[in-house]
Parts: C-alpha cells; sequence; structure tokens
C-alpha cells in the first residue's frame, strides 16, 4: 500500500466511525461532540493530510464540501432527536448515507487518479 492508499484508507475508516457515531447518538447515546468539531479526526484529516497533500485537486474540493454537510446533516439529525422528533432523526440517517457514499465517490476518483 502507497502513501496515497494509506491516507484514502485513514480517511475511509474514520467517515465509518462518523457514520457509527451519528448513528448512535440517534438511537439514544450520547452524542460525541469533540468528533464532530474542528479539533475532531476527520476534520483533522481534512486540514492535515487533505490540505497539504490533495488540496489542488477538484475532487479534494468537492470531498470537503460534503463533508462539510455531513457535519451539518449530523448536527440536525441530533438536535432533532433531542428535541423529540426521533423518527425525523432516524430517517435522516438516508441523507447521511448518501452524502457519505457521494464522498466516497469522490475519494475514489481522486484515489484512482493518482495510483
Amino acid at each position: 500500500m502507497n502513501a496515497v492508499q494509506s491516507d484514502f484508507q485513514q480517511l475511509r475508516i474514520k467517515l465509518i466511525l462518523f457514520k457509527s457515531k451519528v448513528r448512535s447518538a440517534v438511537y439514544g447515546g450520547n452524542p460525541d461532540l469533540e468528533f464532530f468539531s474542528s479539533s475532531g479526526p476527520v476534520n483533522q484529516w481534512f486540514q492535515t493530510v487533505g490540505a497539504t497533500q490533495y488540496a489542488s485537486a477538484p475532487e479534494f474540493t468537492a470531498m470537503s464540501r460534503l463533508y462539510k454537510e455531513l457535519v451539518a446533516t449530523a448536527s440536525q439529525l441530533i438536535n432533532l432527536y433531542r428535541s423529540g422528533k426521533i423518527e425525523e432523526a432516524h430517517d435522516g440517517l438516508r441523507d447521511v448515507e448518501k452524502l457519505s457514499e457521494q464522498l466516497n465517490k469522490h475519494l475514489s476518483a481522486l484515489e484512482e487518479k493518482l495510483v
């Protein structure tokens, strides 16, 4: 596995954990707000590895935008859950999945271009 593949594998793992934490939060777990913050691992990847290695790629720009949408959606779902709109929060997990799939599509395209 080369450096690009390693970088992208790290991000994929962090995104799986991100989705897991969102799902946990809207099914009654305590939300890990630190994980979703600017100091969280996914955001740190974008600010360090991504910004230094891949910032010039249009796919990276799309990935960054989609990640921001993921964070906003996660926050919205957690707020829905907290306000008692549990079914709406559960239904919103589909949006998280769609955004994640789009982000992964750009990630795979960038990886294919660079490997």
